[in-house]
């Protein structure tokens, strides 16, 4: 069923981690897209039951945040006790941001403590947090047997690093596509002429390249009001 809505098809809602799928390099042995992605998510939980303590590096906006939010629900069912965290830089000043990772790492570590034994801690954003910091977490976590995932924007000893987002045109086009799939022609154009004026590399921030999206859709689209979307909200990737 499809129903009209007022609504700019990348706004946050849409657009954030969670609202649309991860989207793995496609498979050119796979029959079902679909089937391959889940082959593919289970394989990564499998890999941190592992070797308890990975890695899920990319650089901003590649959809690191995306991947965790796909992975949440095999990490529920296979650990159980899943506690998760998200750290953000507020640009502050340099005692400020020291005292803020100070802060992160001890709330990390309690949560730690206080997992059941097999559970798991999630950290988003593990880039943030000092040397010392992230060796103290490693050391809570195996005492207590729990298991830590975490994104970065590059490889920290000594976790192992189980997948490497990355940005390509193809996958821009591909969430384009998704995203205005039953929007109007007019806007579905406006975003194929500012697609066409960008040059994609792997160093593209997806989450950056959404907002400006959704600001030419603002402002150039005529009537917003007739982009029509599904009435199941979910949409298919971004961090």
């Amino acid at each position: 069923m499809i129903r009209l809505q007022s609504s700019n098809p990348f706004s946050t809602r849409y657009v954030r981690p969670g609202a649309i799928d991860y989207r793995f390099d496609i498979d050119p042995v796979a029959f079902d897209a679909e089937q391959d992605s889940t082959r593919r998510l289970q394989s990564l939980v499998a890999q941190l039951a592992d070797h308890r303590c990975g890695l899920l590096v990319g650089h901003h906006g590649s959809g690191k945040s995306t991947l965790l939010e796909a992975m949440m629900p095999l990490l529920q069912c296979t650990f159980g006790d899943v506690r998760a965290f998200q750290l953000c830089r507020n640009h502050s000043s340099s005692y400020q941001e020291w005292l803020n990772r100070r802060r992160a790492s001890r709330a990390i570590i309690q949560q730690i403590q206080t997992s059941h034994r097999n559970g798991c801690v999630v950290i988003d954003g593990a880039e943030q947090l000092g040397a010392w910091s992230l060796r103290c977490i490693r050391k809570q976590s195996r005492k207590r047997g729990v298991v830590i995932l975490a994104t970065s924007h590059h490889p920290i000893k000594p976790f192992h690093v189980l997948y490497r987002t990355s940005v390509t045109a193809e996958l821009v086009n591909q969430l384009a596509s998704s995203l205005t799939e039953f929007s109007s022609p007019t806007i579905r154009r406006i975003v194929a002429d500012q697609l066409s004026k960008i040059t994609i590399t792997n160093q593209h921030n997806v989450r950056d390249l959404f907002f400006d999206l959704y600001d030419a859709v603002q402002n150039q689209g005529e009537g917003i009001e007739g982009c029509a979307i599904r009435c199941q909200p979910r949409q298919t990737q971004s961090n």
